[in-house]
């Protein structure tokens, strides 16, 4: 049990046992779930799920979004946030040469499916029945697909993806996880996941000796230079 003392002053003890209770895919294991999802699912869907992984999303988040809420303006997604998280404007993502991970092609295609079916619904990511997704549907979907992966990996002679990840939160902690190891800010990370308290973030960049290894590593190299 993690004391208040601990969260208000965690230890690097405590932040690396938080780190290893984080249930995330590893970035060959996204990328081959968001390919499956493309290739073998709905324009919805996957539209949903890019979008769930590019925001940091929870469920809820994803379920309550509004088209209102899309400025393709200014192309960002303003984000309601749950527990006692933080609203914020977020990005429209673009990834290049690979629309399986492009949030802002994923989009554009279901935008276009929704008007050519006259979807009514107000909520961005709507039900066969025209109105907002429960999260234990988006939840279900995700298993969905995640079987689906674990099927074509199999096929290929890949490692299954654990099922401790066969939730849709584990695709919040991909994000976070995959952004500290890439080397984004703590800050920055806790924006985009709209985290109120640091401590919340923490956990995704203090858990892993081989990170700390190879951010020294750079450090290194750079003062060499």
């Amino acid at each position: 049990m993690t004391t208040n003392q601990e969260q208000k002053h965690p230890t690097l003890d405590g932040a690396q046992m938080q780190s290893a209770a984080n249930q995330h895919l590893t970035a060959e294991q996204l990328e081959n779930f968001l390919r499956i999802v493309f290739e073998q699912g709905t324009a919805r869907d996957h539209a949903m799920f890019t979008t769930i992984y590019h925001l940091a999303l929870r469920a809820s988040e994803a379920a309550e979004l509004k088209l209102s809420q899309v400025d393709w303006r200014t192309k960002q997604v303003f984000v309601i946030a749950k527990k006692d998280g933080i609203n914020s404007s977020l990005p429209i993502i673009a990834v290049k040469g690979k629309p399986h991970l492009d949030m802002e092609k994923s989009l554009k295609r279901y935008m276009a499916e929704r008007k050519l079916n006259n979807e009514p619904s107000d909520f961005l990511f709507a039900s066969q029945k025209g109105g907002d997704l429960n999260p234990l549907s988006i939840n279900r979907l995700y298993k969905k697909y995640f079987e689906l992966t674990n099927t074509d990996r199999l096929s290929k002679g890949l490692a299954a993806i654990p099922e401790e990840v066969a939730h849709v939160h584990a695709l919040r902690h991909t994000f976070c996880t995959l952004a500290a190891e890439a080397g984004m800010s703590i800050y920055h990370i806790a924006q985009i996941a709209r985290h109120r308290s640091l401590n919340s973030t923490m956990k995704y960049a203090h858990g892993s000796p081989a990170l700390a290894s190879q951010t020294w590593e750079r450090k290194v190299y750079e003062v060499h230079q």
